[in-house]
């Protein structure tokens, strides 16, 4: 996260692949001085819905998996 938020022209949104990946991503924003979703929006995949209910700063998106058979 430190490294995307020190290029010249740093990302105004940020996609984790893991609930935990967002929510040290937002820890990480605010310990930074940052605006979450004012500077930076963090989008999170919803695998743990409660944090979803507790981090409503950020944006969060629920796959559904369905099995090939």
């Amino acid at each position: 996260f430190d490294r995307l938020m020190a290029l010249d022209d740093p990302p105004t949104a940020v996609f984790a692949l893991a609930d935990e990946m967002a929510f040290g991503a937002l820890q990480r924003a605010r310990e930074l001085g940052l605006d979450v979703p004012g500077d930076v929006s963090i989008i999170g995949v919803a695998a743990l819905p409660a944090l979803m209910y507790f981090l409503s700063v950020a944006f969060w998106v629920r796959i559904e998996a369905k099995r090939r058979s």
